[in-house]
């Protein structure tokens, strides 16, 4: 077998074609990975078929991790919501804030209203029907359109279970 990277490479694939794929693919990756070849190999990064962006329409005042409508984020959101996530059985890629509030014509105040700010989640494509389950939506919403299962907050609907539950006191 050569040691040469580049040959490493051709004789994985005449090998795997001539063996079982699973018992060679792992010898081989180990022995480019000890031959220094491992550090070469490109790092694929998500994409778009294999990960799936999903909004959750927070509350004012339900999610710890909520913006307030101000705008102003509490500290450790982040760290916060990756938490609710996994302990929701969820392996979220990325999360942001977005803030929808310049789009509001005539917002509400109330407890289960929303903040104006949705929490866009990358899942694994995996996760998708699962986050859906759990009140995230596909799409954008519209605070402006009639209520829909989209313009929600995920704490007013009966169409899902929130993958945040607020602790009993």
């Amino acid at each position: 077998m050569c040691i040469n990277c580049d040959c490493a490479h051709v004789s994985l694939r005449e090998v795997i074609v001539q063996h079982h794929l699973e018992t060679v693919a792992v010898l081989s990756l180990g022995v480019l990975l000890a031959s220094g070849c491992g550090s070469h190999l490109p790092v694929p990064s998500p994409s778009p078929s294999t990960t799936v962006t999903l909004y959750y329409v927070q509350s004012q005042r339900i999610e710890p991790w909520a913006p307030e409508i101000n705008g102003e984020r509490p500290a450790g959101w982040t760290d916060a919501v990756r938490s609710d996530l996994a302990a929701a059985s969820f392996h979220p890629l990325s999360i942001e804030q977005r803030d929808l509030r310049a789009t509001v014509v005539d917002p509400a105040i109330c407890s289960r209203c929303p903040d104006f700010f949705v929490l866009a989640v990358m899942f694994p494509a995996g996760e998708r029907e699962a986050a859906l389950e759990r009140c995230f939506v596909a799409d954008i919403p519209d605070f402006n359109a009639s209520a829909t299962t989209t313009n929600q907050t995920a704490a007013s609907r009966r169409d899902c279970q929130p993958f945040y539950v607020e602790p009993r006191s």
